[in-house]
């Protein structure tokens, strides 16, 4: 447009100089008139020209340091946006020391557990011994289902409680101390760590927690066992999951407690199923 107006005007003001030019020849007096005139015009389109140059440089000069900025703006916020999208992780076993989560799991295991205290201790007890809550809460999930009162009779020993702690593993323990909740998830959790020193690795140290360090180490996992570690670990990548989808609904509604005070729980883990 800038263009288009300074052409026009070029036009016009070279046919004033024109008209005017033809008029001097007829007197000297309008002859001076005429080249003043003259003068004027063309002052006048120098001094347009000028300005109408200035203002297309600063408009071009705007729109494009307007468009810059726009981009740099677009620019940083697809940065930064990425930059959250990279750094955010929803890993279960990660966030859980996250302030701004700690809260969401601690609901999510009190649904999944259906007893904010059995979630309570067991989140405390993994922290304690810097083991993945993941872990900790599908082993005792394979275990008992979070029953503190489940039995399971084995052919020469009794596994109690929500981490089946086994009466000759743990044979300083009274029975009242297997079926305490607290209790047995401390001395569950702590086994835990003590057979992943001994195992150097996740699997092996689940076999030693099923089978016991000394068959492990003599003759190896038994069948039996192997499918029980599975069930361990599928149920380990559920509970990422859910968790995954429990961060998309608003609130988490916990269960209530389970109650069954002064009753056992017969379980047969080999029935168990997911």
């Amino acid at each position: 447009m800038v263009k288009i107006s300074i052409f026009g005007y070029l036009i016009a003001s070279k046919f004033l100089i024109f008209v005017v030019y033809r008029s001097d020849n007829f007197n000297t007096r309008r002859g001076i008139i005429a080249r003043r005139l003259r003068l004027f015009i063309l002052l006048a389109a120098a001094f347009t020209l000028f300005l109408a140059f200035s203002t297309g440089i600063n408009g071009t000069r705007q729109t494009r340091t307007q468009a810059e900025e726009q981009a740099a703006v677009m620019k940083t916020s697809y940065e930064l946006s990425n930059s959250a999208q990279s750094q955010e992780s929803y890993n279960l076993d990660e966030i859980y020391t996250n302030p701004t989560y700690r809260g969401i799991v601690q609901d999510f295991f009190t649904q999944q557990t259906g007893s904010t205290k059995i979630a309570e201790y067991i989140l405390r007890e993994s922290e304690r011994h810097q083991l993945p809550v993941s872990l900790t809460f599908a082993l005792a999930w394979v275990e008992s289902r979070f029953d503190p009162l489940a039995v399971n009779y084995n052919q020469n020993s009794i596994d109690r409680g929500v981490f089946q702690l086994n009466n000759r593993s743990f044979p300083n323990l009274r029975e009242s101390q297997f079926f305490n909740p607290e209790e047995n998830i401390v001395h569950g959790v702590a086994y835990l760590k003590y057979c992943l020193e001994q195992g150097e690795n996740q699997v092996t140290a689940l076999a030693m927690y099923n089978a016991g360090p000394r068959r492990v180490n003599e003759q190896g996992a038994p069948r039996m066992t192997l499918e029980h570690i599975n069930k361990i670990l599928e149920y380990r990548e559920q509970l990422q999951q859910e968790f995954e989808a429990s961060l998309k609904v608003a609130s988490v509604t916990a269960k209530p407690g389970k109650s069954g005070k002064n009753t056992t729980n017969v379980v047969d883990r080999n029935k168990l199923s997911k």
